[in-house]
């Protein structure tokens, strides 16, 4: 048995070792497939839910994330199609509604906008967040309050063993009403 996968990648034939993702294999062969919801970098493991990596797989009928899917023997996966590039510029334009004009940003080199840059995106055709509105805090539990940032809750599961974090924790909701709770189809075990 052998521990590589030989897939289509953009009219290319690739092969993937053993357990690696359509995003990383792309990656390899100088492709950079934008990516938002984790970092390339030893600690840091892909989740998939910012969407902002989709490719298109043949026989299917829903893009995939790509930094979560691994390719199949003969799979041929389309990063450059219209229709993913479309999917992924979109997911831009969503999160970039959501953020402070790039001038006015705290941050105008975030990986963020370093993503946008690369789709074209500078502004967003949806509405922003209303003027003066401030998200109400979600101070049901103490440590809700360091909750937020995917990279660190991943690194936080890393270093206290938690098995299973994505159905005990939960970001529930989406942009400035994102907050941490427990997913619905999980267990209390306390």
């Amino acid at each position: 048995m052998s521990d590589t996968t030989r897939f289509t990648l953009d009219g290319q034939e690739v092969e993937a070792r053993e357990g690696e993702t359509i995003w990383a294999v792309a990656k390899r062969q100088g492709n950079r497939i934008p990516h938002l919801c984790h970092k390339d970098a030893p600690g840091y493991r892909p989740d998939g839910n910012c969407r902002a990596c989709m490719v298109a797989i043949e026989g299917e009928r829903v893009l995939a994330a790509s930094c979560i899917r691994t390719p199949k023997d003969g799979m041929v996966v389309t990063t450059t199609g219209a229709r993913e590039v479309a999917a992924r510029k979109m997911v831009m334009e969503m999160l970039v509604a959501d953020q402070p004009a790039r001038d006015a940003a705290h941050d105008k080199s975030s990986h963020l906008w370093d993503m946008a840059d690369a789709q074209g995106i500078e502004t967003s055709r949806f509405p922003r967040l209303e003027e003066g509105r401030i998200p109400l805090l979600d101070d049901s539990h103490v440590a809700g309050r360091l909750i937020g940032d995917q990279h660190f809750d991943d690194h936080l599961a890393g270093a206290i063993g938690t098995v299973g974090l994505g159905l005990d924790h939960h970001t529930l909701g989406r942009g400035a009403d994102a907050r941490s709770g427990q997913h619905p189809l999980a267990v209390d075990l306390d």
